[in-house]
C-alpha cells in the first residue's frame, strides 16, 4: 500500500467583505483582493530540502467586478484596507504597475490560481510517486477563506483534501477551554496587518507556538521559551528553534524526500 503524506496548504485571502449594501449578500458578490500561500508539512515544517518555510503573495489585478464589489464594500471594510496600504496596491495593479521585488507583485486571479497549483505540484513531486499527497488547507477562520476558493479558484479545491486545519479553532481551544496563562497566550495581534502575507506568517507562527504547548505542556513550554532568549530572536529564527525543540520532544524526525522531477505546469 503506497505511504500517506499529509501537507497543508496555508492560504490568506483579503477581500472586499461579505456584508455590503447589495440585498444578494454573499460570497459571489464579493471579490478577492490579494492571496498569500504557503506549504508546509503536517507537523509544520519546511518541505523536503527547505531550510525554512517559502511564503508567497500577489495582490489581484482588479477587473470591473471587483472595482464595483469594492464601490459597494462597507466603511469598515475600505478603511481596514486603506490604512494597511492595500487599496493603494491594488490601485496600482489596476493601473498596471506594481513592486516587482519578489514579495509583492500582482497578477490576474486565474494566475494567481495556476501558481498555487504549480507549488502544489512541485511539493508532490518532492515524494516517491506511489506516496498518497493529500494537502489540506490551513490558516486561520479556514471556512471563510475556503468558500472563496471554491467560488474563484475551483481548481485549487479540486487540487485538495476538505480537511481544515484552523488556527482559529486552535487559539479559542488553548485560551477558553484550556484557559492558558496570559504568559503563554500567542499575542496575534502583534504580526496580523490584513495584508495576506504578514497574516499568513503570522497564522503560521501561532500554530508552531501552540503546537510546542501542547508537545511540551505548561511548564516545559515556559522554560524551553525562557532557554531560547525567546524575546531576543528575531521571529523566522524563533520558530525554527521553537520547531526543533518540538520535534525533539514528539521524536519527529524531517522527511527528506526525493529529487525533484520536473514540473511542467
Amino acid at each position: 500500500m503506497a505511504d500517506r503524506i499529509d501537507l497543508s496548504l496555508w492560504v490568506d485571502l483579503e477581500t472586499t467583505g461579505l456584508k455590503d449594501d447589495d440585498p444578494r449578500i454573499g460570497v459571489l458578490n464579493q471579490r478577492i483582493l490579494e492571496v498569500g500561500f504557503a506549504i508546509t508539512t503536517a507537523e509544520l515544517d519546511p518541505l523536503p530540502g527547505q531550510d525554512s518555510v517559502r511564503f508567497r503573495s500577489a495582490v489581484v489585478t482588479p477587473d470591473a467586478d471587483t472595482l464595483e464589489a469594492l464601490d459597494r464594500a462597507v466603511s469598515y471594510v475600505i478603511d481596514m484596507h486603506t490604512e494597511s496600504g492595500l487599496l493603494d496596491a491594488v490601485q496600482l495593479a489596476y493601473e498596471g504597475d506594481g513592486t516587482r521585488d519578489g514579495v509583492e507583485d500582482h497578477a490576474r486571479l486565474g494566475q494567481v490560481e495556476s501558481a498555487i497549483l504549480h507549488h502544489l505540484d512541485r511539493a508532490r513531486a518532492l515524494y516517491p510517486a506511489d506516496a498518497k499527497v493529500l494537502f489540506k488547507l490551513a490558516g486561520s477562520n479556514v471556512p471563510y477563506d475556503r468558500s472563496f476558493l471554491d467560488a474563484f479558484m475551483p481548481r485549487v479545491i479540486g487540487a485538495i483534501s476538505y480537511n481544515n486545519y484552523d488556527v482559529s479553532a486552535l487559539r479559542t481551544h488553548h485560551n477558553l477551554v484550556m484557559d492558558i496563562p496570559a504568559d503563554l497566550r500567542y499575542d496575534n495581534t502583534a504580526g496580523g496587518t490584513h495584508r495576506a502575507l504578514d497574516d499568513i506568517r503570522d497564522h503560521y507562527r501561532e500554530a508552531v507556538h501552540y503546537r510546542m504547548i501542547d508537545a511540551l505542556g505548561l511548564q516545559g513550554a515556559r522554560q524551553a521559551l525562557s532557554d531560547l532568549n525567546y524575546e531576543e530572536l528575531d521571529a523566522d529564527d524563533r520558530i525554527a528553534a521553537m520547531q526543533r525543540i518540538t520535534n525533539a520532544a514528539l521524536g519527529v524526525v524531517r522527511a527528506e524526500g526525493v529529487t525533484p522531477t520536473p514540473v511542467d505546469r
